[in-house]
């Protein structure tokens, strides 16, 4: 026997005609069902039941649950993009900034990131949503480019202006991301921070003018 929904989830009911607060109960539903049964699982006909709404309610909002996980995954990059605007003004050194900026990605990559394949299979790589959703992940590629040249230049560092540059840095933070949610370090006896450390060095020795 399911349970009510203020119980299951212990949030208050949204009030008739709160369209935001509507939009706020689907997107938490479909956060919910991902987190616990996982992308195939999570259908608009699951969502509304998750969200205490009627099952074509959710597509007064969206237009598929493509479009809803674009929405949640896309929310996640834009808070990525304002904690490494904010690690830009206060890290001294690339390790610092490593040591901020690898667990941020590492979380998002055991969340929603685990599912961005499976999703875009579905969705299509030049779908709107897909479009949209690039839109988001450029901006916080550009984010983590601004903080590595600005902790850099305190050190006395000048990044590399490659245009590839941003590219890289996002690769090698993500790469790493994804071998510490694959748990390899149980299995290659290493220490996270000692991953983080080694990344630092990789972007200081390899994007340096002059190295």
């Amino acid at each position: 026997m399911s349970m009510p929904r203020s119980e299951a989830h212990d949030r208050p009911e949204t009030k008739r005609g709160d369209r935001e607060g509507r939009r706020r109960d689907i997107l938490r539903a479909a956060a919910d069902i991902l987190e616990t049964s996982g992308y195939a699982e999570m259908n608009m006909r699951a969502i509304a039941s998750r969200a205490g709404v009627s099952a074509g309610t959710p597509y007064s909002y969206f237009v598929s649950k493509e479009e809803i996980f674009a929405t949640l995954l896309g929310r996640r990059f834009d808070e990525l993009t304002a904690r490494f605007d904010e690690a830009a003004g206060r890290c001294a050194t690339l390790s610092e900034l490593m040591g901020v900026v690898i667990p941020l990605v590492t979380d998002m990559q055991r969340g929603l990131g685990q599912h961005a394949t499976t999703w875009e299979r579905a969705a299509g790589a030049s779908s709107p949503v897909a479009v949209g959703l690039g839109e988001a992940v450029a901006h916080t590629m550009a984010a983590l480019e601004r903080a590595v040249r600005s902790t850099a230049a305190r050190q006395g560092l000048i990044v590399d202006a490659a245009p590839a540059t941003r590219a890289l840095v996002w690769s090698i933070v993500l790469g790493i991301a994804n071998v510490s949610v694959a748990g390899l370090e149980r299995l290659l006896d290493y220490q996270p921070h000692d991953l983080i450390e080694l990344a630092a060095r990789m972007i200081g020795k390899g994007l340096i003018e002059g190295s």
